[in-house]
């Protein structure tokens, strides 16, 4: 479903088409991003072998090949990074790290997918995030990202498209209700509102996907251990005690430092921090009054 609604060479393709394009098994959370030999495509290792402390390891990666290529013609690959993010603002920007997975599993093809200095050969990439729980105005949105030219000089034109070797897509979750296409389908999956029994509903309706007895039992597994949906919950029910355990005196003194120090430019998280509540609670709280200080 991610590729058939973001990659440009499955647009058109059944999920049945793409499913035969993937190959091999997918190495889940073992590939290091910081090796020296980061991103191996080619059999696609059981194990990191990284002796590294504090290794960051990509979350799901693959190869897979383009469709309709004929036999006589080698393949041609794809190499698809996918990587789940609780927060688009994690203290740093995120597409920042995108951009640097997504460089990493292009300069790791040197010397294997290519020798001698064949950039002829090389892989495009795609690095496809799956932000839960993304700021506001940014919900409900796909983002694609990649290098683009610019001519600066001379009236000669070019056909070459190198900004297609890497692509970093940002998929924004939001309010189910809201989305569609894929949006809604990961909104639904990931959901924490929704039952399993309605979530298989709506898959099999909307989306025509039968679900089996091993596929419903990998979603349910998905969606429990899912780390948006563990701090989603956590934090609400963080803010129905500390909202049950304060008077009403205090939750006014709170709104009220609140309003002073976002008129002061201190950003949501700090004023979060020093009323002891979510920022998504201050941005309500906010919301309106004040321009918020991101």
């Amino acid at each position: 479903m991610i590729l058939q609604g973001v990659v440009r060479e499955y647009e058109g393709c059944t999920l049945k088409q793409i499913e035969d394009c993937i190959e091999g098994e997918p190495v889940i959370g073992r590939e290091a991003v910081h090796r020296g030999d980061p991103g191996r495509i080619r059999g696609l290792p059981s194990e990191d072998g990284s002796l590294l402390e504090g290794t960051v390891y990509y979350d799901v990666l693959f190869q897979a090949r383009v469709p309709g290529i004929g036999e006589e013609a080698e393949p041609i690959r794809l190499i698809i990074n996918l990587e789940a993010q609780s927060r688009d603002d994690p203290g740093y920007p995120l597409l920042n790290r995108a951009v640097y997975y997504g460089s990493r599993l292009l300069s790791a093809q040197y010397g294997r997918d290519h020798c001698q200095g064949d950039y002829r050969k090389l892989r495009k990439v795609y690095s496809i995030w799956i932000c839960m729980k993304p700021r506001k105005g940014y919900q409900n949105s796909i983002w694609r990202y990649g290098l683009k030219g610019e001519r600066l000089a001379g009236e000669a034109g070019s056909t070459e498209r190198p900004g297609d070797l890497l692509n970093v897509i940002m998929i924004n979750l939001g309010n189910e209700e809201k989305g569609s296409g894929l949006l809604r389908f990961l909104e639904v999956l990931f959901s924490d509102e929704t039952g399993a029994e309605q979530k298989k509903e709506i898959i099999e309706q909307e989306y025509g996907l039968e679900m089996s007895r091993e596929t419903e039992g990998r979603v349910e597994h998905m969606c429990n251990l899912s780390q948006g949906i563990l701090e989603k919950g956590m934090e609400k029910g963080m803010e129905k005690g500390m909202a049950a355990g304060r008077t009403e005196g205090e939750m006014k003194k709170a709104k009220e430092m609140a309003f002073s120090l976002a008129e002061m430019g201190i950003p949501v998280e700090k004023i979060a921090q020093a009323a002891k509540v979510s920022a998504q609670v201050v941005e309500e709280w906010l919301s309106g009054r004040v321009n918020v200080a991101k």
